[in-house]
């Protein structure tokens, strides 16, 4: 498993993005905003989102 940190918002809150080396299946905790950044993330990892909390 790994997964990364993402600041989003003006505040840089802590979003966290956990994923599968395996699957590529990914989740995402707490996304607050700035749903550009996230996809972003997910794409240059070639990740699939399974999941948001």
């Amino acid at each position: 498993m790994k997964y990364c940190i993402i600041p989003v918002t003006a505040f840089q809150q802590n979003c966290t993005l956990l994923w599968c080396e395996d699957t590529r299946r990914a989740a995402v905790v707490d996304p607050g905003g700035d749903v550009s950044r996230i996809v972003d993330k997910l794409e240059a990892e070639g990740l699939t989102l399974e999941k948001s909390c």
